[in-house]
């Protein structure tokens, strides 16, 4: 006991000597272990991936249905099919406008123009979806361009020319919305989806 009194007495006067400060730094072997080390940089969550499963464009709710991955509200990384064609899908927990941000959109080499629909059945006919109108680079448009080869939207020879690319839609409880991606872009893209 008097060998740590001693101890302690020693590290105190070499503190204020050194710093001027009376704080008595703890011996290591009486420090408690918590698990946790200070300053230790927090685990962010990282988001969930989904593979999209090969679907050619539909107009079916059955068809989109059988091979939809579904997607809640945050962000989902989503890898693309071989042939870059696939269905998401998202079923609106509570009423209202949902934005989806379709990010990190990059050419693969060989492809040329691609899009993005959202879809949803249509109104006294859940056998068919119909595409959804939406604000965007462009105007109003039935589809998410992101090469195009169309003068109207700039060019008249394929370019990739957006990285990412947004869509509001007003969605009832319940109500799904399917997202149909149709290029071959690189292995994955960020969909995020908020009310």
């Amino acid at each position: 006991m008097r060998k740590k009194i001693k101890q302690m007495m020693l590290m105190l006067l070499v503190g204020v000597l050194l710093t001027g400060s009376a704080a008595v730094p703890v011996p290591a072997e009486e420090t408690e272990t918590t698990g946790e080390t200070a300053g230790a940089a927090v685990e962010e969550e990282t988001a969930p991936v989904v593979t999209l499963k090969k679907q050619d464009f539909t107009t079916k709710t059955s068809t989109a249905k059988k091979k939809a991955i579904r997607v809640t509200a945050g962000e989902t990384i989503v890898k693309m099919p071989s042939k870059g064609k696939g269905y998401l899908k998202f079923k609106a927990p509570v009423k209202g406008t949902y934005q989806f941000t379709f990010s990190d959109l990059t050419k693969k080499k060989g492809s040329q123009d691609g899009y993005i629909n959202l879809q949803l059945p249509k109104k006294g006919q859940t056998k068919k979806l119909v595409k959804q109108k939406v604000k965007s680079w462009g105007g109003s448009t039935y589809s998410l361009w992101l090469g195009i080869r169309n003068k109207k939207y700039g060019s008249n020879k394929a370019e990739w020319t957006r990285t990412a690319r947004k869509a509001k839609i007003k969605l009832k409880k319940g109500q799904e919305v399917y997202v149909f991606f149709s290029f071959a872009a690189k292995d994955t893209v960020k969909v995020k989806v908020e009310k």
